[in-house]
């Protein structure tokens, strides 16, 4: 619902603004969904504001619901660019989600 009042959300500060004679900076919108996105700026911005909610969820729980975010951003990554997304692993949660020495190294920073 959030999305779908934006744009009218921004028509109104935009008249408002007209209204009392100051200047109007848009706000830049974030896409719906990953679909949406034209550019790779746009599914920075759209996997940001998706992963921001997530920071309220315990660590330990936070790759399950990030694994749907990464797995869209990639595939919508590689339809806009036509190449792979090189995104860097997210170290395990804790000590004991780590299966190598490279993940628990990872983890360690």
């Amino acid at each position: 619902q959030h999305y779908a009042l934006a744009p009218i959300d921004q028509q109104y500060k935009k008249n408002l603004a007209r209204i009392k004679g100051e200047s109007f900076e848009p706000e830049t919108l974030v896409e719906a969904s990953a679909g949406d996105c034209n550019t790779t700026e746009q599914l920075d911005a759209w996997r940001k504001a998706k992963e921001e909610p997530l920071k309220s969820v315990p660590a330990a729980y936070q790759k399950y619901a990030k694994a749907p975010i990464e797995a869209e951003y990639k595939k919508q990554y590689e339809r806009i660019t036509g190449e792979s997304a090189q995104v860097a692993p997210t170290p395990p949660a804790n000590a004991a989600d780590c299966n190598t020495t490279a993940e628990l190294k990872a983890w360690r920073k």
